[in-house]
């Protein structure tokens, strides 16, 4: 077969409704396109590379990696596309491979931008957190991480909605007016994501500090859109809705030196001034010799009890799943101590007094209680 009977062939030759030639040429944009697709994932992965490893920061490098699927994914999209437009098919089986092709481009475009925000998170604004003196809590950044990943979702599927022929500003206006249903059906999902907004803004804990909210003690391991959960010293995850840790009183007791354990003594009435002195001092050596407590232990005087003279005790826990393990071997440490020393813990009394004004009167009974709910 000549060059002439070929070229005949290819014109006459039909397969679906389309030319031999349709197909030979549709074969060949396809085959340039997966070459050109491999030759931007080489470039890309090469040149792209050298120039990010040429400056100090890891964020270009980070989106260099994310962006070598896509873009060479890209190259394979805009062959197909062209071999779309060769071959002759009715109108709306076009739209629809078009519009196919379309929404896949939008997923590749999406997937980029998704890895490029991650990125950015993760080598710019992290390092940000680190750096000595750096206001940058980490709850904001992650509220704004989570953020950054649903506006580029939104923006895409919006985007992809116009790009098909649908008209997105009568949805938007539908979705108006139907707002307040929307509203009044997620009022408790919009409460947490308000809450979480005003967790972050107040800043009244961070990631890592102990807590007390409604009586729950934990450790606080996330702050999320929804809720934020604790780790209790006994392993055990509570998940807190933010609606109610906005409105609830926040106890934080890390202040930056361990959780805080405060705690009353009360001795008998019969211990002098130098022996309360001894007993805050036991108290002192006893608690900082504890491998667990910080260093920073005070007692003092705290009141004259209706039974007891009463020392207040305040010290630091430094190891959180150690909290039960260390008060335990405090008291005890205080206890031997007390025992060694003779100091006598004092416990809720009453007196009796017997009187008569002279023989054969009769005996009056005057009562003095402590108030045992002291």
């Amino acid at each position: 077969m000549d060059l002439q009977e070929l070229d005949t062939w290819l014109n006459t030759a039909t397969l679906l409704q389309n030319s031999a030639r349709t197909w030979f040429v549709s074969a060949l944009v396809l085959m340039l396109g997966v070459l050109l697709s491999r030759m931007a994932r080489a470039g890309l992965g090469y040149y792209g590379g050298r120039l990010a490893a040429a400056t100090e920061t890891e964020l270009d490098d980070a989106m260099v990696e994310t962006s070598i699927g896509p873009v060479s994914s890209m190259v394979i999209l805009v062959a197909m596309h062209v071999v779309v437009h060769l071959f002759k098919m009715a109108a709306g089986t076009l739209e629809l491979l078009v519009d196919g092709l379309t929404i896949a481009a939008a997923i590749l475009v999406t997937q980029m931008l998704l890895g490029w925000v991650d990125a950015f998170f993760v080598h710019f604004v992290r390092p940000l957190q680190l750096r000595k003196h750096a206001n940058v809590d980490p709850q904001v950044t992650e509220f704004g991480r989570k953020f950054s990943r649903i506006a580029v979702v939104l923006g895409a599927v919006l985007t992809v909605m116009q790009t098909v022929g649908l008209d997105v500003m009568s949805l938007v206006t539908g979705l108006g007016i139907g707002g307040l249903a929307v509203a009044l059906a997620a009022q408790e999902t919009l409460g947490n994501v308000l809450g979480s907004l005003q967790v972050m803004t107040d800043q009244p804990f961070s990631t890592g500090d102990f807590i007390k909210v409604d009586g729950m003690f934990g450790r606080v391991q996330e702050v999320g859109l929804r809720s934020t959960k604790l780790m209790t010293p006994e392993g055990v995850r509570i998940i807190i809705p933010n609606r109610l840790i906005a409105q609830a009183a926040i106890h934080n007791c890390s202040v930056h030196r361990g959780i805080t354990e405060t705690f009353d003594l009360g001795l008998t009435y019969d211990t002098s001034a130098a022996r309360l002195e001894e007993a805050a001092r036991i108290i002192r050596d006893v608690v900082g010799a504890q491998p667990n407590t910080g260093e920073d232990v005070t007692v003092h005087m705290l009141s004259f009890g209706n039974f007891s003279l009463n020392l207040r005790v305040v010290y630091f826990h430094t190891d959180f799943e150690a909290v039960a393990q260390t008060r335990h071997q405090v008291n005890l440490a205080i206890k031997r101590a007390f025992d060694d020393a003779h100091l006598n813990f004092a416990f809720p009394t009453q007196t009796l007094h017997l009187s008569g004004e002279g023989p054969g009167d009769p005996v009056r009974l005057q009562r003095s209680q402590a108030d045992l709910s002291a």
